[in-house]
């Protein structure tokens, strides 16, 4: 039974809902300010942090800043609540990491819902990356989060396995697995062996790989991951099969960095990204494609 922190100065209203939730199968913790916030936590073993937006000394934004800044607690879900639901600051709460975002007076089934929904992402968001152990799509997210609201420096590293769809139609799952296996082992062993401060790797699924550098080592890490992996194909003898004029399972890497400001949001990051892999896509060379806009 999953335990809920509701914080609510409304004294009146929190019960209402913990009244709702407890009807729904939960257990609820009520708490006026949330100032008391980590303490909280850590007593009831808190799964979700269900919030008011505007309180006094300690807002709805700055709890969420506060869990996702936190080594141990930063994957906790936390939906805010509020009855100003303008556009500005709903995009404010989603920057600060925050799952989701309801209008008061809360609809109960929305509420349930969300609530369900969440929980069931907090449950995957634990779980390894089935096949490399990495972490996964969502550990890595919450990992940039962190870095962000610290104002850490760090390189986001985008790295691409191509053709793989074709690979697989060729030589079957198990042998693409074990090749997923070869690149996480290759990036984990570059990790340890650079003895980076900041670093951090996730697998999201089909040969698509993220990895958090730190700026002075970002350069070195694309390089020595695109020489290495190169030196493994070459050595494996196979036949070249070219899939827009790249070899399957040969790389391209794109890189962004924070710079000496940084971006406001992880989606900022991964947009980036996104659109240096649309130009590494179009182009047929080229194997490491960077974000010329920030130094590193």
């Amino acid at each position: 039974m999953a335990t809920i922190l509701c914080i609510d100065p409304n004294e009146q209203y929190a019960w209402q809902l913990c009244g709702l939730l407890k009807k729904g199968g939960y257990t609820c913790v009520y708490s006026k300010n949330g100032e008391n916030l980590l303490h909280l936590i850590e007593t009831h073993n808190i799964n979700l942090i269900l919030s008011e937006v505007m309180m006094g000394t300690l807002c709805g934004f700055e709890i969420a800043r506060r869990i996702r800044s936190h080594e141990t607690h930063n994957l906790l879900p936390i939906i805010l609540m509020s009855t100003m639901s303008e556009e500005d600051e709903v995009r404010h709460g989603y920057n600060q990491g925050v799952d989701a975002y309801l209008a008061k007076p809360v609809d109960p089934h929305i509420l349930l819902t969300c609530v369900a929904q969440r929980l069931t992402e907090l449950t995957e968001a634990l779980k390894p990356d089935p096949v490399t152990g990495m972490s996964n799509s969502q550990k890595i997210k919450s990992s940039v989060q962190r870095a962000i609201i610290l104002r850490r420096n760090f390189v986001l590293v985008y790295i691409e396995m191509m053709g793989v769809p074709n690979f697989t139609r060729e030589h079957g799952v198990a042998v693409r697995d074990k090749a997923f296996k070869r690149m996480a082992r290759l990036i984990n062993n570059w990790a340890k062996n650079a003895h980076c401060s900041l670093f951090d790797a996730g697998h999201m699924g089909a040969g698509h790989f993220v990895c958090m550098v730190e700026p002075e080592k970002a350069t070195a890490f694309c390089n020595d991951v695109a020489e290495e992996w190169g030196g493994i194909l070459k050595r494996a003898s196979r036949s070249p099969q070219p899939q827009n004029g790249r070899e399957d399972l040969s790389l391209i890497l794109c890189a962004t960095g924070s710079g000496t400001t940084g971006k406001h949001a992880t989606h900022e990051y991964f947009d980036t990204l996104s659109h240096l892999r649309s130009k590494a896509l179009a182009s047929s060379e080229g194997t490491i494609f960077l974000d010329k806009r920030r130094k590193f």
